[in-house]
């Protein structure tokens, strides 16, 4: 069944939602149990938490909305400064510098990653028991690299890495999880820019945001992977400087987002990801390939302001119209329930 829907309804509340919203408030963290508490929505005990690094570099962010990168709170590990009354606030205007040299030492684990040495690491790491066969939560990464270092040594580099069994045999031993989706590529500066995998990344210098200080960042990303329920395993999130210690940049993790389920179908699902398709002529977006016999999944559409303009079902086939949109950015997201994709729509 096609269906056709207009979003010309939702753009009045929108813009009134756009002018009531704050400007973002980032708090230091100062009890690492509690923080990770706060980052888990379901289905997984934790323990043993610990932060390594600069204390202005770990914190909790709320009321995020105007800065346009898709999440409203959770928490953020940074290679620079996340207070408030710090040299780079993050809701600063895109035109300010975000770069501050925190004199921190790196990770080793992050070296491995990029073969080079790191500065200014912040550390967020614990222990943790699924009760499912996946883990999985969401985040962005932004950073003041972006574009003028794309391409280039100073990538700065960030990661997930898990310790523990792995359902398809042995352990894992550090492995990353911050992939680019459906492929083995670590999500990075020189892996998500203005032309590698473009349909991942925002460019905050060319909206001029007023309310968001990194000059790039991903979209809303999904970390996932396959887990033995009952078994320990440990997770470490990461991030550095590569090469010296300005130029900041962040991670950014989505509040309850961290969470563990049973998926008996997980083989047949990993063989088709949802796509989203938009034709600027017909000015519509269209769903393809859903997997699991097609059964319904939900779609949401928001402004890079983090307004929600469009909440319902879809299907294989499902047709929605863009046609009440300004010109702009606007990200698409399905969810499966087993799946979250992420689609960058640009209405010209």
């Amino acid at each position: 069944m096609i269906k056709k829907l207009s979003l010309t309804l939702l753009i009045p509340a929108i813009f009134n939602f756009q002018v009531l919203m704050a400007q973002i408030v980032v708090n230091p963290v100062t009890d690492p149990v509690q923080a990770a508490a706060g980052f888990v929505l379901g289905g997984v005990e934790i323990s043993n938490v610990v932060y390594t690094g600069a204390a202005n570099a770990f914190g909790e962010f709320f009321d995020a909305q105007s800065c346009g990168f898709g999440l409203e709170s959770g928490l953020v590990l940074s290679t620079g400064s996340i207070h408030p009354d710090g040299a780079s606030p993050l809701g600063s205007a895109v035109s300010v510098f975000a770069t501050t040299n925190n004199g921190a030492d790196g990770d080793a684990l992050l070296n491995t990653l990029v073969s080079a040495t790191t500065y200014d690491a912040s550390v967020f790491e614990f222990d943790l028991i699924p009760v499912g066969n996946v883990l999985e939560f969401q985040y962005v990464f932004a950073s003041e690299e972006y574009p003028e270092f794309v391409g280039s040594s100073f990538n700065d580099v960030f990661g997930f890495f898990i310790d523990g069994p792995n359902p398809e045999g042995g352990m894992y031993s550090g492995v990353n999880i911050a992939l680019i989706p459906d492929t083995e590529y670590p999500v990075a500066i020189n892996n998500i820019n203005g032309t590698v995998n473009p349909s991942y990344y925002i460019d905050n210098e060319a909206l001029a945001n007023q309310n968001f200080v990194f000059d790039g960042f991903t979209i809303v990303l999904t970390a996932r992977v396959n887990v033995i329920a009952g078994n320990t395993y440990h997770l470490k999130m990461a991030i550095a400087d590569v090469g010296d210690y300005v130029y900041d940049s962040a991670i950014f993790l989505k509040a309850s987002s961290m969470k563990s389920y049973i998926f008996s179908g997980l083989q047949a699902d990993q063989s088709q990801v949802p796509v989203v398709l938009y034709n600027p002529a017909q000015q519509c977006i269209t769903i393809d390939k859903l997997a699991q016999g097609n059964r319904p999944c939900t779609i949401s559409i928001f402004n890079l302001q983090g307004g929600l303009l469009f909440a319902g079902t879809a299907e294989t086939g499902s047709s929605f119209s863009t046609a009440a949109l300004n010109k702009g950015i606007y990200l698409v997201q399905l969810n499966t329930g087993t799946r979250i994709v992420s689609q960058k729509v640009v209405v010209e």
